[in-house]
């Protein structure tokens, strides 16, 4: 289960709270706008990486406030992703990284800007 709370995506809380949360800030001007629309990012980034590495982890961070004016960024969000998966046993980093831009694939040409990736084995992921 998880929820996107300040713009953070994390697995151990109800995801009816992911909701309620961007729902919550919908309507509330362009800065809240973006945020929202950061938010809704984070929820998709959250449901393809779920869909196709079936994580036994997953944090989903929003970070493009740190980036605010980058130049560049159009828009589109700079997010954190953390994620332990038994998919990525046998790949190198670089295989792993590869295979999670693979499955954000879609949301690259107008909601992604950035993305800080950490990818882990559940052997490697600290207890």
């Amino acid at each position: 289960m998880s929820r996107v709370t300040s713009g953070s995506t994390q697995s151990r809380a109800p995801r009816a709270a992911a909701s309620s949360a961007s729902a919550g800030r919908a309507g509330h001007g362009a800065d809240d706008a973006g945020r929202s629309d950061h938010a809704s990012t984070a929820s998709r980034i959250e449901q393809l990486l779920r869909e196709q590495l079936q994580p036994v982890a997953l944090e989903v961070r929003d970070e493009s406030a740190a980036h605010a004016g980058h130049a560049g960024g159009g828009g589109k969000g700079h997010f954190r992703v953390r994620i332990v998966s038994r998919s990525f046993v046998g790949l190198t980093p670089l295989q792993r990284h590869r295979r999670i831009h693979a499955v954000l694939a879609p949301l690259w040409q107008h909601e992604l800007h950035a993305l800080a990736m950490e990818a882990l084995t559940p052997d490697e992921a600290p207890n």
